[in-house]
């Protein structure tokens, strides 16, 4: 299960954030990240936190990123709200070990000669 964070529409996923990004959480909340990877609710500075890291990249250049996270969690409700699952982006088929596009027709096939 991967987790985001969904901003005005458009979902920042967990996964996308910079490592400077979760150093900024784990600096201003007192969690690790791996904590707030996988449970960004379970202490709510650590909430607000990547929220604001998230604002980042759906709002780039929003003045104050941390007053936009409080703004879009006003209640715990709509905070926890913010935080969606999101699919995993990884490759489902391979060919030789190698990823192969989703849209690719398999070329594998079995003949007898």
């Amino acid at each position: 299960m991967a987790l985001g964070c969904n901003i005005n529409g458009r979902t920042v996923r967990f996964d996308d954030l910079t490592p400077a990004a979760w150093e900024a959480v784990e600096d201003g909340s007192g969690v690790s990240w791996s904590e707030v990877y996988v449970a960004p609710l379970r202490k709510l500075s650590a909430a607000l936190l990547v929220t604001a890291e998230c604002v980042k990249v759906a709002e780039p250049g929003h003045a104050d990123p941390v007053a936009r996270a409080n703004e879009l969690g006003k209640t715990l409700r709509e905070l926890s709200e913010l935080f969606v699952e999101v699919e995993e982006d990884l490759p489902h088929t391979f060919k030789d070990g190698v990823p192969k596009a989703e849209d690719e027709a398999s070329t594998d096939s079995s003949s007898s000669s």
